[in-house]
């Protein structure tokens, strides 16, 4: 007996998943960077960081989209197993993705929202550091979460296996009572 398979929603469910998604993965790097930038500013601080969060959080989440709904369902038809070399392609997609992303952010946020945002080779560094940092912790994350639908999987499974192991053992025990009854009905 096989357990379903999880699937990925399609390439235009992801989209509009993406569209409402990004608003609320923007808020918590907003408290982020608004407290790192604070230095006493106060609320205009948090709504630039707002603003600057969303700019970065869509376009990442588009280049992430990319590769979940074009690139990684190829790479798996050319790699039928889920070996170690195959997951790091496809994490090495996922992460090249979020650092595209992440550059092009800092480009769109340095034209429109805070000229000079990217105006020195450091800035430039440090949002791709900031960008390794986050891909980093979101991998940890991601890892942990697919080891722990793992387990459930295979917690499930092997409950499975056991219910139908008692349902076996049951069955045999009436097979070897049934002809005992004959028997016994017979000799008296």
């Amino acid at each position: 007996m096989s357990l379903p398979q999880r699937t990925r929603p399609g390439p235009l469910r992801g989209l509009v998943l993406l569209a409402w998604q990004q608003a609320l993965w923007a808020i918590p790097f907003t408290l982020f960077f608004g407290v790192l930038n604070d230095q006493g500013r106060g609320f205009p601080v948090y709504v630039a960081a707002f603003k600057i969060s969303l700019v970065f959080s869509y376009c990442i989440g588009l280049g992430l989209w990319a590769i979940g709904s074009f690139a990684a369902p190829r790479m798996r038809r050319d790699a039928d197993d889920l070996s170690l070399s195959h997951s790091l392609r496809v994490a090495a997609a996922y992460s090249s993705a979020a650092i595209v992303g992440s550059y092009v952010a800092a480009f769109i946020v340095n034209s429109t929202i805070a000229p000079g945002f990217i105006g020195s080779p450091r800035a430039v560094l440090q949002s791709g550091m900031f960008t390794l940092l986050f891909c980093v912790l979101f991998a940890g994350i991601s890892l942990a979460m697919g080891f722990y639908h793992h387990a459930v999987d295979r917690a499930r499974a092997v409950e499975t296996m056991r219910a139908e192991l008692a349902n076996a053992e049951l069955r045999a025990l009436r097979a070897q009572i049934n002809p005992h009854f004959l028997f016994n009905t017979l000799n008296s």
